[in-house]
């Protein structure tokens, strides 16, 4: 069943792709051994194809979890285009269409089914679950289970449910970027059986990656709007850390440019879905976004990313930076820091309703951000050492710090104050290492 042969006659026949994209054979070939995966591959690899082709060569349903419905809504369509009988249950379904779904999946044969992990947790439809011939679990964005702790739902933190109903059938579990740290608990938390671990670099050479130190938020709109007039053709994709923040920039920014939109979790379904169909329309359109607008972003052209108020970790920043330039064609990416975010990301962690093991981590991961910021050596190399790739500083002459110069001509200082410089943990001293 792992004949490279076999799942070429796949590839061809049922995607109508010529050859697969560097590392989904070895992936595949695991999982048809029926061990479990994790799979580490950067945005553009292929991570979808991994868990969609063993359907076809086990000749049975795979199951996929995913966070956004969204995301399944997407894979539902792309996958149907192809004549792959692709179904998702999700909580935007009425209750004649949820029955239509359960009626098409009745016939045994190769299926991909999208469930949110909500869904994996109702008894009734574990029962009915119980009846399939699953022969995949694949979790999708699997360092959700990680990265947000008890501030994200509840449910991703309870998969290893998987496991203990299905003890055969391997699971892979994907993300595109992951520490140790991540890996050591999506191998925890879902008790996958000494998982093969399959890393890609996310190193990708069209990324340009600055950072631009701003004392004012009226400093950050300058900054902003000198690398908007500057910019090329394409796509614009601005984060910022609140929803309040993402509407006034949203209005800012259209008095002097065409085509910006703002798209937030405040927003109705309705107003969301036009702000993503306009955006995916307008290929030069301006969108200002929370993080509610991430997993599962997908467009070709992305020229420039902005993060306009800086995050809470390194590793949600790399996930956000991966949805630019993917049509691998250069994308400049620009991370601007000022105290006033260290202020907010102080008060989300002061909110959070993780206890303080997950407060310690969550500072944590915010120092290491602020060493990202400070950094006086190569940005890529950084990223690469700190997610497990390299240990060695080396040049790439594709960030501020090594070629100051830019892609599209713009220039930005580097840092000139401390960032993050005061943080005062829970109202007291910094915490110590050992502190639990």
């Amino acid at each position: 069943m792992t004949d490279p042969d076999v799942c070429y006659e796949r590839l061809h026949k049922v995607f109508g792709l010529s050859d697969f994209k560097p590392g989904q054979l070895l992936v595949i070939q695991d999982l048809l051994k029926l061990r479990d995966v994790i799979a580490i591959l950067p945005t553009g690899a292929g991570k979808s194809l991994c868990y969609q082709l063993p359907a076809f060569v086990f000749g049975k349903m795979v199951v996929v979890i995913s966070p956004l419905i969204a995301l399944m809504q997407d894979q539902v369509l792309q996958l149907r285009k192809k004549n792959i009988l692709a179904l998702a249950l999700h909580s935007g379904l009425t209750s004649h269409q949820r029955n239509a779904v359960l009626l098409q999946l009745e016939t045994p044969g190769p299926c991909l089914l999208y469930l949110s992990p909500e869904r994996l947790q109702q008894p009734e439809f574990q029962r009915w679950l119980l009846q399939r011939d699953v022969g995949l679990f694949a979790v999708d964005e699997a360092h959700c289970i990680s990265q947000w702790g008890a501030d994200f739902r509840s449910e991703y933190g309870q998969l290893a449910v998987i496991r203990q109903l299905f003890p055969h059938p391997p699971i892979l579990a994907l993300t595109g970027s992951a520490t140790r740290r991540v890996i050591g608990d999506i191998q925890s938390q879902l008790q996958m059986k000494t998982p093969a671990l399959h890393r890609q670099s996310l190193f990708r050479k069209n990324l340009y990656l600055q950072v631009a130190a701003c004392e004012s938020d009226q400093e950050k709109l300058k900054h902003l709007k000198q690398l908007l007039l500057n910019r090329p053709p394409g796509r614009v994709l601005i984060y910022c850390g609140t929803r309040k923040v993402t509407d006034q920039l949203a209005v800012e920014l259209a008095a002097c440019a065409p085509h910006v939109l703002s798209y937030h979790a405040g927003h109705t379904p309705g107003t969301r879905q036009k702000m993503q169909n306009t955006f995916g329309s307008e290929t030069d359109a301006i969108l200002v976004a929370t993080n509610a607008f991430g997993m599962g972003v997908d467009y070709p052209n992305i020229r420039i990313l902005i993060h306009y108020n800086a995050p809470g970790s390194l590793e949600a920043y790399t996930q956000e930076v991966g949805r630019a330039g993917r049509d691998g064609s250069p994308a400049h990416c620009c991370l601007m820091a000022s105290e006033q975010d260290y202020n907010l990301q102080k008060y989300f962690i002061l909110k959070s309703s993780g206890d303080r093991q997950e407060k310690l981590r969550r500072w944590t991961e915010l120092e290491v951000l602020r060493t990202y910021v400070h950094l006086q050596t190569c940005r890529q190399a950084y990223l690469k050492a700190y997610f497990s790739e390299v240990k060695e500083t080396q040049s790439c002459h594709n960030c501020d710090l090594c070629d100051p110069r830019g892609i599209f001509g713009t220039r930005f200082r580097s840092p000139r104050k401390s960032f993050f410089s005061n943080f005062n943990w829970l109202g007291s001293e910094k915490p110590r290492s050992g502190d639990g």
